[in-house]
């Protein structure tokens, strides 16, 4: 679905976004990678691109002390707060999440499902916040790649 600026109809239409956050957690928009993150109380889309040097945060690792993602590439951690500045905005329903793309007119969209390491328990067994203590669904599309 697309959908017009409420003030500005002249403007461009923007992609909105209807899923199944159970289904789907990586979503490819414009080229653009983002990823749902799921905190112990809220669900975050961010994009997946460090903005230090583009590395792949949804490969990233939760570090619980310093309350983060480590970057795969280089180590370099970014906080929650910060992610939460960058985040696409969504509303998530029941079963199913909202979102809408503002930067991004007449995007092609791909919608995945993928093995987030940020949002895997520790490597210890603990589950620290935040973090999905549930697997991948068996009727979660499986994407090769």
């Amino acid at each position: 679905m697309r959908l017009h600026h409420l003030l500005h109809r002249g403007l461009p239409q923007v992609p909105v976004l209807r899923f199944d956050p159970r289904r789907v957690n990586l979503l490819e928009v414009g080229g653009r990678r983002f990823f749902l993150l799921r905190s112990s109380d809220e669900l975050l889309l961010v994009a997946s691109a460090c903005p230090h040097r583009g590395g792949p945060l949804h490969l990233g690792t939760w570090d619980s002390q310093a309350g983060a993602i480590q970057c795969p590439w280089h180590s370099r951690r970014i906080t929650l707060k910060h992610l939460r500045k960058g985040a696409i905005p969504l509303v998530s329903l029941r079963d199913e999440v909202v979102a809408v793309f503002p930067d991004e007119p007449g995007a092609l969209v791909r919608l995945r499902w993928r093995g987030i390491l940020a949002n895997e328990p520790a490597p210890t067994g603990a589950c620290p916040s935040p973090c999905d203590p549930h697997r991948k669904p068996s009727h979660a599309p499986t994407v090769q790649g």
